[in-house]
């Protein structure tokens, strides 16, 4: 078999994965795993037989098997990003990360040593001038202007003090209206609490369930309701991606978006219930108010 036919079969292998990961969405994760595994245990498998085996001095057949294993690789990897946390493989997620990068990169820094800074005092004028001494003239003191005192008022505002706001600080990327009233309503049900400048997860309370409602807050996850097996799962949203980092820092946990990823198509989390009915009461009240730029 020809390397062309191999890579052929490969794409072709790759193509039906997402068409079977697109059908039967619930087992998604499963099917992308399956497949990551397989391809690299096919790709060991061919060069144990001896199907790809190298040739001394024949540089284009190597270069052909190299960049044929690179290639099962490199769609395993993809397969397993897709199955754990497929918002990497999305522009929108890499975007504000290389704008910051290139931000950083370009900035200039002037350094000036401490010897450069030595010989830039002490150069000699370039022309025969006269040195003058070395005196300082004495400073002139700045008129004081007069004060006119306001008609409407001789008092003056005080300072603001500067000093760091008390209670939660919620990040901007994720400072919503609909988000307020719903962290505020988890408060009164006993879900999580205040902990200073955040907020902190009850530990009864699995985070699986502190990922639905992020989930239904910020990415439009919704519940979708089984006849035949009478219970909800959990129907991903198309608004935007999962503000991980934001949550992760505001709800002092980790790993959020893997609990997202490994439990949507599946059956709703215990307790979603509640989230449901926090969420359809405001809903409504703030209907674009969830979205995250």
């Amino acid at each position: 078999m020809s390397f062309l036919a191999i890579v052929f079969l490969v794409i072709i292998y790759s193509v039906l994965l997402l068409v079977f990961s697109t059908i039967y969405k619930k087992h998604s994760r499963v099917i992308f795993w399956s497949g990551a595994i397989a391809l690299f245990l096919t790709m060991c498998a061919l060069f144990a037989t001896g199907v790809f085996k190298p040739e001394i001095g024949n540089s284009t057949h190597n270069a052909a098997l190299l960049g044929i294993a690179t290639l099962m690789l490199g769609i395993s990897a993809a397969l397993v990003i897709l199955a754990e946390e497929p918002e990497k493989l999305l522009w929108r997620y890499w975007k504000p990360k290389l704008k910051e990068l290139m931000k950083k990169s370009s900035s200039p820094i002037d350094i000036v040593t401490e010897e450069a800074s030595q010989e830039m005092v002490t150069e000699p004028a370039p022309f025969d001038v006269e040195q003058e001494p070395d005196t300082v003239p004495d400073p002139v003191p700045a008129p004081v202007p007069d004060i006119v005192p306001d008609p409407v008022s001789d008092t003056v505002p005080d300072p603001v003090p500067d000093t760091v706001p008390e209670g939660v600080i919620i990040p901007k990327e994720i400072d919503t209206p609909l988000a307020r009233k719903v962290f505020a309503k988890a408060i009164e049900l006993v879900l999580m609490k205040e902990d200073g400048h955040h907020y902190r997860w009850r530990e009864r309370e699995s985070k699986v369930l502190l990922a639905y409602m992020c989930g239904r807050i910020y990415c439009g996850d919704k519940p979708d309701y089984n006849e035949q097996k009478r219970k909800n799962y959990w129907m991903p949203g198309k608004w935007s991606v999962f503000p991980e980092t934001a949550l992760n820092n505001l709800f002092q946990t980790k790993d959020l978006s893997i609990s997202r990823t490994n439990r949507v198509y599946d059956a709703a989390p215990h307790k979603s219930a509640m989230i449901d009915a926090i969420i359809d009461q405001y809903k409504d009240v703030f209907p674009k108010s969830s979205s995250v730029n």
